[in-house]
């Protein structure tokens, strides 16, 4: 242990030693013709210049700052490494271009030039050609600009740049352009020809409101994973203008933009990834041409004056994708337009719109799906296209569902836009949005109808229905006359009794009200069963007052009862007695068969009538004990059959009330006792099934 600590202790005494051997080290003092001389004479594989300062010579430098300078074409062989190097700032007098420093032409590196901690004013890199890297690592320079360079790659890795860094017209044909973990004024990339993978991660830029810039960049596409552009983890304090590329590949993740976001007319032949990201300006994402467009997981607060978050004219091969992301937008207007977006599949799941959203002119291919959305303000349908297997949960719409009115109020574009609601009379007045609303509201209800979500689609003609009852109504206390009237009207009388057509449910329940209610009203008067029941109630009145005056059996009342009543079957019984031996003997026994069926019933009751037999003798020759309990159990039969006479009034009020109900004219029942009663019973469940059929029937031819 004690001989390591002493092997550290004189590692860390060495390392001082050469940290304070090179601070006192004097600086060396070049001017920049003599560096340059220096590299294009250097004889060593590595030509390294450190500790210097870089100083203007009027005598010597002022070829280099000039637009006119056209230096012969020189090679320098050696790798070119550059530590704690300054490059002084040369008087702006004597510059006669717009950046304040030198301009480097002509130059071909052999092999990688390498600059760490280099500051000042480096040179303008303008056709040049470095055949191996150009690396800048903890530089603090003032600018730097790469114009018509060949190179293999870069590397620029925590580096600040005060100045804009300006990489144009540059051809990198190696492994790597790779920007990481700078801080610099601004970016801007323009007409650059890429054969290698770009990586822009974990950079700062502009603390000035100076906006970024990449454009008219394209791909070459020789190499291993060519063409992709990434941005991860950038924070972006201007706008972002990203237009007129092309590249295979586009991730874009984890950055933050303060300005304007702007992807305009870019090609990408493969994948666009816009991943958790927050973005606090306004999005405008348009003319984009690729294969998958994904925007997963970011929050797009939108602050500023100026228009929301827009996706316009996308023509995507295959699919769009919107997930999990949060919109929001103080401004009060559209937050999010997704507008004129043509692809095979549009899905749009678990995002949280805190704004308003409008889906205009969108051309679907194939499926759309837009689900577990929370949407906390109007939702916008307009001229989207999409086909029958799509997925559009109505829970995320119901309460939401809305159309946009588009106006150019400022004269630009995109247009602003407020939701339509049909909510006032000035709205309803607009006879154009009113039917679009209406639209929307029924093409969604024939794609539940198709797919058989009957619940939704009979949601959405209510809706369509109070809409139009809404309009008519307006109509009408605009205009009043009988048509408009009778529309008003009639469409409120659909919605009372039938729900629009949607619930025969409803039509059965006012069916029964109106059976009860005019049942009630039947059995406060006459009519022929109440009638036939009341003659019986008679007849068992005058049997009981016979019964108690004479001594006779209750069974000799009830045979002198059925005498009256049966005339017809004695004779019937004397033709069957005289027809002996005179006719065959078939129709004998039939007839014999027959009287004994007609005699079953009475002979059931003579027995009945036996058994229930209260006196022997008449009523005042009964002891007083006797009296008493004939009395109070003639009492309860006498009630009973009351209740059972009251109950038959009410039943032939409500039979006479569905009968009336279910027919159109009465006709002859040809049944009695309770048979007349399930064929009536039989006769109003046809008429709800009935009912029924027509109902379902009509709905789905006009479905």
């Amino acid at each position: 242990m004690r001989s390591f600590i002493l092997r550290m202790g004189v590692l860390v005494a060495l390392l001082l030693l050469s940290l304070d051997l090179q601070a006192s080290t004097p600086k060396r003092v070049l001017s920049f013709h003599q560096w340059v001389t220096e590299m294009k004479e250097a004889r060593s594989e590595i030509y390294l210049l450190e500790n210097a300062e870089i100083r203007y010579n009027p005598q010597t430098d002022g070829v280099y700052l000039s637009d006119q300078y056209d230096a012969d074409s020189c090679t320098i062989n050696a790798l070119v490494v550059l530590r704690h190097v300054n490059f002084q700032a040369p008087p702006k007098s004597a510059v006669e271009h717009i950046t304040n420093s030198y301009l480097l032409k002509g130059v071909r590196f052999k092999q990688n030039l390498e600059l760490t901690s280099v500051t000042g004013a480096f040179p303008v890199l303008e056709n040049v050609e470095v055949k191996g890297f150009v690396i800048l690592h903890r530089c603090d320079m003032a600018n730097l600009e790469l114009r018509n360079v060949i190179c293999g790659g870069m590397n620029l890795y925590k580096n600040r740049i005060h100045a804009r860094a300006i990489v144009e017209g540059v051809q990198f044909t190696e492994r790597w352009f790779w920007i990481y973990r700078n801080k610099m004024r601004s970016l801007v990339l323009i007409d650059n020809t890429f054969d290698c993978r770009v990586i822009i991660e974990e950079n700062q830029y502009s603390e000035y409101d100076d906006d970024l810039f990449v454009e008219n960049n394209r791909e070459k596409g020789y190499r291993s994973r060519p063409g992709i552009f990434e941005m991860r983890g950038n924070s972006f304090n201007a706008n972002l203008t990203f237009s007129y590329n092309d590249f295979r590949s586009l991730p874009f993740a984890d950055n933050e933009v303060s300005g304007k976001f702007l992807l305009h007319m870019n090609t990408v032949s493969s994948d666009v990834e816009i991943s958790l990201n927050k973005f606090h300006g306004p999005i405008n994402i348009n003319g984009h041409q690729g294969n998958k467009f994904t925007c997963l997981s970011n929050v797009m607060d939108h602050q500023s004056d100026s228009l929301g978050f827009l996706l316009y004219g996308l023509d995507l091969q295959s699919e769009f994708v919107f997930y999990g992301n949060e919109i929001r937008d103080s401004t009060g207007r559209i937050g999010f337009h997704f507008e004129k977006i043509q692809c095979k599949f549009l899905n749009v799941q678990k995002n949280k719109f805190l704004a308003p959203t409008l889906f205009y002119a969108c051309f679907v291919n194939g499926r759309m799906v837009l689900s577990r959305n929370e949407f906390q303000k109007p939702v916008g349908f307009s001229s989207l296209k999409y086909d029958d297997q799509s997925f559009i949960e109505w829970e995320n719409l119901r309460h939401k569902l809305s159309t946009f009115e588009l106006f150019d109020s400022r004269k630009q574009f995109p247009f602003d836009s407020i939701e339509y609601l049909a909510d006032s009379d000035s709205a309803l007045e607009q006879t154009r949005n009113f039917n679009r609303l209406v639209q929307i509201y029924s093409d969604l209800k024939n794609l539940y109808r198709i797919q058989g979500n009957l619940s939704d689609a009979n949601e959405l003609e209510v809706l369509v229905g109070d809409l139009r009852l809404k309009r008519f109504e307006y109509l009408y206390r605009k205009e009043a006359d009988l048509k408009s009237f009778f529309n008003w009207k009639m469409n409120a009388f659909m919605k009372e009794f039938s729900a629009y057509g949607t619930d025969p449910v409803i039509s059965i329940i006012y069916s029964l009200r109106i059976i009860l209610f005019f049942a009630l009203f039947y059995l406060f008067f006459h009519n022929r069963w109440n009638k036939e029941t009341r003659g019986q109630l008679g007849k068992r009145l005058k049997l009981l007052l016979n019964y108690f005056r004479s001594s006779e059996d209750l069974v000799v009342h009830y045979e002198k009862e059925m005498k009256e009543r049966n005339e017809k079957d004695r004779e019937l019984a004397r033709a069957y007695e005289r027809s002996a031996n005179k006719v065959p003997p078939f129709f004998l026994r039939l007839t014999e068969f027959y009287f004994n069926y007609l005699n079953l019933k009475p002979r059931a009751r003579r027995a009945l009538l036996k058994r229930l037999e209260f006196m022997s003798g008449s009523w005042i020759n009964l002891s007083a004990k006797r009296k008493f309990w004939v009395a109070h159990s003639l009492s309860v039969w006498f009630g009973l059959y009351l209740l059972w006479y009251v109950a038959s009034n009410i039943l032939n009020a409500i039979a006479l009330s569905v009968n009336a109900f279910t027919t159109l004219g009465f006709g002859y029942i040809p049944t009695e006792g309770i048979s007349r009663y399930v064929l009536i019973l039989e006769g109003f469940l046809g008429w709800v099934m009935m009912s029924i059929f027509s109902v379902t029937l009509i709905s789905q031819l006009i479905g």
